[in-house]
């Protein structure tokens, strides 16, 4: 299990080092994606304290280009551990409303909302919450220097959302909702966000029951970390009662498509690597 771990967590952040037998000898330092080219002996592993402080921080940025950017300074900041979540303008509002339909408010609750509301922009703001962990010192620092970077890109505080799970009440209501989740680098998750967002969004269309109905399409991004982040989408439309599953297949085919048209891509350049090292450290074919 740990051995299964270290393997797909290379290159992370959380495996220091690998020691790796292949027919050309050990090799270490290397931190590849060691199954094809060896056997892993041993491992150097991070391990972190509990940390003494941990310090919660909800904002609400302009749009979610403003977040994201937010988001990979925070990561490449290092200074003490966060877990950072990022909602595009879509599920930002939509857990608000949802929020708004299953709580009452007293009237100083609805006050303090009207007021939030004429100070924050008009267009779609992005929801953020970050955690500091570590060090009661460094987490006060990191604090005051995402609190910075926050309101240099136009973001205000608020009291954040609780995000219940909606998912049955939607589905007893003819509302079928589905996930997909993909990893990326930095620089290819703007792109990856709008174009699995437009091809749900076709596909949900074009699979409506009826012409007039649409879904809604829920972004998240997590997992940050040196290299990217975790793309979540969440998709939400009206059901056809006599074809559901036919047209869930296919508006989640429409993402995958997408998916698969980038992994295409990214295989090609990536065999090309493996196969020179390959030829370098198991000219042979000794291994599998």
């Amino acid at each position: 299990m740990l051995g299964d771990w270290i393997t797909q967590d290379l290159g992370t952040g959380d495996v220091m080092d690998v020691r790796i037998a292949t027919p050309k000898g050990l090799l270490s330092g290397i931190l590849l994606r060691a199954s094809p080219f060896g056997i892993i002996t041993a491992a150097t592993l991070r391990v972190r304290a509990l940390p003494a402080r941990a310090t919660h921080l909800h904002v609400l940025f302009p749009d979610f280009a403003s977040g994201l950017a937010a988001m990979r300074e925070t990561q490449r900041d290092g200074v003490a551990h966060v877990v950072m979540q990022l909602s595009d303008g879509d599920e930002t509002r939509f857990h608000r409303n949802l929020a708004a339909m299953t709580r009452a408010p007293t009237l100083t609750q609805r006050f303090a909302s009207i007021v939030r509301g004429l100070h924050q922009p008009q267009h779609s703001p992005a929801a953020f919450s970050i955690t500091f962990n570590g060090p009661a010192a460094d987490v006060d620092i990191a604090r005051k220097r995402f609190a910075a970077r926050a309101r240099r890109l136009g973001a205000s505080t608020w009291d954040g959302l609780a995000t219940p799970d909606y998912r049955s009440q939607l589905l007893d209501r003819g509302v079928t909702v589905d996930q997909l989740v993909a990893s990326a680098t930095w620089s290819e998750l703007p792109a990856l966000y709008t174009a699995l967002r437009s091809a749900l969004d076709q596909a949900m269309r074009h699979h409506a029951p009826c012409a007039d109905a649409h879904g809604l399409v829920l972004t998240q991004i997590t997992g940050a970390r040196h290299d990217g982040a975790d793309l979540t989408c969440t998709f939400l439309y009206p059901r056809q009662l006599n074809g559901d599953v036919a047209q869930a297949q296919a508006i989640r085919q429409a993402a995958l498509d997408v998916l698969t048209a980038r992994t295409i891509k990214t295989d090609a350049a990536d065999n090309e690597i493996r196969s020179a090292i390959g030829m370098a450290l198991d000219p042979a074919g000794i291994l599998n």
